[in-house]
């Protein structure tokens, strides 16, 4: 029976209607065999790998390195449901910097807090209050002291670090907009008891809409550490990089 992450990195060249992409890629995929998991979360039906892929473009002598987010939800028999990929625009060619919703959320509010517990569940907590300062400092506590962020951008986009100071800065960001412009509501979330693979839907509020915003999905990974505080966290998405005015 193929791997779960197998079937998944190779979903989109094996399907027949893809019979015109693949005579001429915009990028060729080399899959070394294993596929260089970096991390893989099964639970609930669903595998939550992160993995790297070796792409070059044709005629290109050097390759490079891709962080990919896939999400699979597994059906009996070792099948495939689904599959949704997550990655920067800027790691491929002819993408723009906006990953529509994939998920239609019916009631535009967070995701129930009691899905979660520990510093995962105050984490999001604070992400949904909209009291930047405070939600700051929230989301600062439930980290541990070697706490990593991101990784998964061009280092001259946003390279990962461990700064502490940094990572505040990066959250000073992202409480500006949320949840003032965008609701960020948990849409799936595959949970082994130490690494929380969580797809997600921003809201957008009457407020971000006049400012231009858009509803996109992402993909975030949280690792836990001995103690249950939050130890990495990877973003994986593209709000805020580019936004549209939107006009109804």
């Amino acid at each position: 029976m193929p791997s779960p992450l197998r079937a998944a990195a190779g979903a989109g060249t094996s399907s027949p209607a893809n019979a015109t992409a693949q005579a001429a890629p915009r990028i060729a995929v080399d899959l070394p065999a294993p596929e260089r998991p970096t991390n893989a979360t099964i639970a609930g039906g669903r595998v939550a790998g992160e993995v790297v892929l070796r792409t070059w473009r044709r005629g290109a002598d050097s390759s490079r390195d891709v962080p990919v987010s896939i999400v699979v939800d597994l059906a009996p028999g070792g099948l495939i449901a689904g599959a949704r990929i997550y990655l920067f625009w800027m790691w491929a060619p002819g993408l723009e910097p906006f990953t529509p919703p994939i998920f239609a959320p019916q009631v535009p509010l967070p995701a129930s807090f009691a899905l979660m517990t520990g510093s995962l569940r105050e984490y999001y907590e604070a992400l949904c209050t909209d009291d930047p300062e405070r939600s700051i400092e929230r989301i600062l506590d439930s980290f541990s002291d070697d706490i990593a962020y991101g990784g998964l951008r061009p280092v001259d986009v946003e390279a990962g670090t461990t700064d502490r100071e940094r990572i505040r800065r990066i959250y000073e960001g992202i409480c500006s907009g949320s949840p003032g412009r965008m609701i960020v509501r948990f849409e799936t979330i595959t949970d082994d008891g130490v690494t929380a693979a969580i797809e997600w839907t921003t809201v957008v509020t009457d407020k971000g809409r006049a400012a231009g915003s858009r509803a996109q999905a992402g993909f975030a990974a949280y690792d836990r550490d001995e103690t249950g505080r939050l130890s990495a966290v990877r973003i994986n998405d593209n709000v805020g990089v580019w936004e549209t005015p939107v006009t109804t």
